[in-house]
Formats: structure tokens, C-alpha cells, sequence
């Protein structure tokens, strides 16, 4: 996902990857200023500065943390059927999760998220940073780039924190490659397929539902 005017308002790559990956990559890409700290994760932190043009880092490098589950990328993630990646964004800080199919948490498969009842997070984007000021206005940017490409997604589910109710915005997309968008707000505003919060919440608001973004479950 990436914001309208980058990298000031940034750009979160939940699953990347080229050639024979084994391993799915999750980057932040950001204007200068932001940088994270090796934590609780279970990922392999490779860059630490999210700053695209950051000194002693390849240009556009990001901070980068690498799954070592082999079932996240590639051939091995296909053969496994996919899995659910999910994303939490508050304005502490981004986590992703990986479950990999047959392990998906009870309650995200209700649709009623509570990610502090998980493990940890392959990967944790904490630190040096103030993450409403790095991201915001998030979308799913440049299809005509992978018009050969072939996935086959089951959903695409955001969820937003308000308190005890949140607002579910599903997109379904066939192996055809046809669309269909339909959104079943809960709050008075509803939310976009794949917009990103201009302030997310903070830590305070998320006990009993916490912020999840991008849960996207993909088969193929």
C-alpha cells in the first residue's frame, strides 16, 4: 500500500518478493526521520531506517524485516494453499502476522479480530518514529503492473477500532479477475478498500478491538 504523495505519506509492502523467494519480505518505505528497532518480532530485521535515501542503506531500501517461514513465499506458500497475512496500523506502531492455512486464529476467522491474543508478530515496525506523521491516505496503487500476474484472493478484510464496534469494508476477487467491492459500514463512516487512516488509533481505544488493516487471506 502505498500513500498519494510518496514516500511523505509512505509505503507498507506486506508480502514482497521476486524470482524464487522463499521468504516474504515486509519493507516501510518513508520520507527522512523514521526508523525502527529490532523488538519483539519473530522476523529477521535486515535495514532499520525506513528513510528511502537513508545513508549506508541500498537506495530505497526501507526497513526491512524478512519472514523465515519458508511457507510465506514462493512455491512452499503456494503448495501450502496460502495462509492469512495480516496487518494491525495504530499510531504506536505497524505489526504483521503470518498464519499460514489450517492456523488461522479463531476469532479473525469470526471476523471479530483481537490481536493482542495472538503470538508475536513476524514483523514489528516500532521505534524512532512517528507513525501518523510517516503514513497516511494508504491505498492498493498500480494494478496495471500486475496484469500477469495470478492470485487467487478469498477476501480482503480492513477493520477499524472506534471503541467496541468496528467497520468491515470485504473485497472478493475471482480467479477471473473479476471484482466485487461491497462494504458493511458499522460506523457513520464508512471505510474505502484499502484506505489507510489519516490518525489511527492509539493503544488506548484498542482493548477489546484493535486496529487490524489489509487482512488479506490468499490462496493459490
Amino acid at each position: 500500500m502505498v500513500g498519494p504523495n510518496w514516500p511523505n505519506d509512505g509505503e507498507i509492502d506486506i508480502i514482497e518478493g521476486v524470482n524464487d523467494n522463499a521468504n516474504n519480505a515486509m519493507t516501510l518505505h518513508t520520507s527522512d526521520g523514521c526508523s525502527i528497532d529490532d523488538g519483539a518480532f519473530t522476523g529477521t530485521l535486515t535495514t532499520s531506517n525506513c528513510y528511502v535515501d537513508a545513508p549506508d542503506q541500498a537506495n530505497n531500501a526501507g526497513c526491512d524485516i524478512q519472514n523465515q517461514n519458508t511457507q510465506s513465499y514462493g512455491s512452499n506458500f503456494n503448495s501450502n494453499e496460502g495462509g492469512v497475512i495480516a496487518m494491525e496500523w495504530t499510531s504506536s506502531d505497524i505489526n504483521i502476522w503470518f498464519f499460514p492455512r489450517g492456523t488461522t486464529p479463531s476469532d479473525l476467522e469470526a471476523g471479530t479480530p483481537d490481536p493482542a491474543s495472538w503470538e508475536e508478530p513476524v514483523a514489528q515496525y516500532q521505534g524512532d518514529c512517528d507513525i501518523p506523521s510517516h503514513f497516511a491516505d494508504l491505498q492498493i496503487n498500480n494494478p496495471s503492473a500486475f496484469a500477469d500476474a495470478y492470485w487467487l484472493i478469498n477476501s480482503l478484510n480492513v477493520y477499524q477500532s472506534d471503541g467496541d464496534v468496528a467497520a468491515v469494508s470485504e473485497v472478493a476477487v475471482s480467479p477471473a479477475g473479476h471484482q466485487k467491492n461491497e462494504t458493511a459500514p458499522l460506523l457513520n463512516t464508512p471505510l474505502a478498500m484499502g484506505g489507510g487512516l489519516s490518525n489511527p488509533p492509539g493503544r488506548r481505544a484498542m482493548k477489546k478491538g484493535r486496529s487490524l488493516k489489509g487482512g488479506n487471506r490468499i490462496k493459490s
